[in-house]
């Protein structure tokens, strides 16, 4: 059995080097900043050319990088071998919920373009969704800032279509992870997971929905343990 090839997506204003706390072999952690400029399909699109195919490829997606990675493996199933999905959002089902969803993330890339760069980390970090969890430095992301915009309207959640459907046809192993701390995410990766065909969620303990950062250890533990069941 060839060594597994592991590429994976951080979140949204995040960095490769988030994917510095799991210690895996043979890792590939890609700077998403580099590729804002582009649709999500675009996007999956070339990730699936650039990585897939008859390499041992998995992937690995934290929230937007998940989100990203969950439409490269709905538009090119046969691309990867398996994937590590945590804390991200599978699609909205409505047209007004897109549309609200856009608008709201053209306030951020507004923000991000023209604020302060600490005003707009102290306002991006004081979302609910974060209560829990540490705050990462990011303050070197300031060199980022309007590739980040960018993202915020390019890879909206208001500009992905509603995958589930797509996902449930998947042939693949996916193991989904959300902190206990992030309920929310939790719910929905408990829904989607019940109509995957190969899928495992798990919960990790003492963490929010910044699962990685909050727990390394355990999420590694988790991932390594499927992955030796696995492959």
């Amino acid at each position: 059995m060839r060594e597994l090839r592991f590429v994976a997506l951080h979140g949204n204003v995040g960095g490769p080097c988030d994917w510095d706390a799991l210690p895996l072999p043979q890792m590939h952690a890609l700077d998403l900043w580099t590729g804002a400029g582009q649709s999500m399909e675009t996007f999956a699109d070339h990730l699936a050319e650039t990585w897939g195919g008859d390499v041992r490829t998995i992937l690995l997606g934290y929230s937007l990088g998940g989100r990203l990675a969950l439409t490269a493996l709905a538009r090119h199933p046969q691309a990867f071998l398996g994937a590590v999905i945590l804390a991200a959002h599978p699609g909205l089902s409505t047209d007004e919920d897109r549309q609200a969803r856009r608008k709201a993330d053209a306030d951020w890339a507004r923000q991000a373009r023209e604020l302060p760069w600490a005003e707009f980390l102290a306002r991006w970090n004081g979302q609910a969704v974060f209560g829990g969890s540490a705050s990462p430095d990011r303050s070197d992301l300031e060199a980022s800032r309007f590739a980040i915009a960018d993202a915020f309207e390019h890879w909206s959640l208001g500009c992905q279509g509603d995958l589930r459907d797509a996902l449930t046809e998947l042939k693949i192993p996916i193991l989904w992870l959300t902190g206990e701390g992030d309920p929310t995410f939790t719910e929905r990766a408990a829904d989607i997971t019940r109509r995957l065909r190969d899928g495992r969620h798990r919960i990790i303990p003492g963490a929010g929905h910044r699962v990685l950062h909050d727990a390394p250890e355990a999420v590694r533990k988790e991932i390594q343990d499927w992955l030796d069941e696995q492959f």
